[in-house]
């Protein structure tokens, strides 16, 4: 089974054994499986810090939790920089800017976000110094 499958199946235990201690327990088996095989999966480590949550080990929950949220993190700021092309093609440059701007907010050393960001404003400054783009 690949991971993806391990640590949606975990998730989908831990939902289904809330107050059985038992079914917590399996659900943490099949989440330690999904972060053996890989050990960024941030819905493996989501589910990992809930079923931790739920059996009252808060700290370590709180551990697991912080490690997901790096993770979505990392994968949300490819999402946000992806979309500045898309935007840009559609002419919607000001929603590009935001989207390349959320990148940045989220991963501030994101060089990839950076030369895009710079390359958008001039883009944008360029098209306003066009002629006909003015107001009459």
């Amino acid at each position: 089974m690949p991971a993806y499958s391990y640590s949606r199946s975990g998730v989908t235990q831990v939902g289904a054994a809330q107050g059985d201690r038992v079914r917590l327990a399996e659900a943490v088996q099949t989440l330690h499986e999904a972060l053996r095989m890989d050990p960024k999966d941030p819905l493996a480590l989501f589910g990992m810090a809930w079923a931790l949550q739920l059996s009252g080990f808060s700290a370590e929950a709180r551990e697991y939790y912080g490690k997901a949220l790096a993770e979505l993190n990392d994968l949300t700021k490819f999402v946000h920089y992806n979309l500045t092309f898309i935007l840009e093609r559609q002419g919607d440059k000001a929603s590009a800017l935001r989207e390349v701007n959320e990148a940045l907010r989220l991963a501030p050393d994101f060089e990839p976000a950076r030369q895009r960001k710079a390359d958008l404003e001039r883009s944008v400054n360029d098209s306003a110094k066009q002629p006909g783009r003015g107001t009459d």
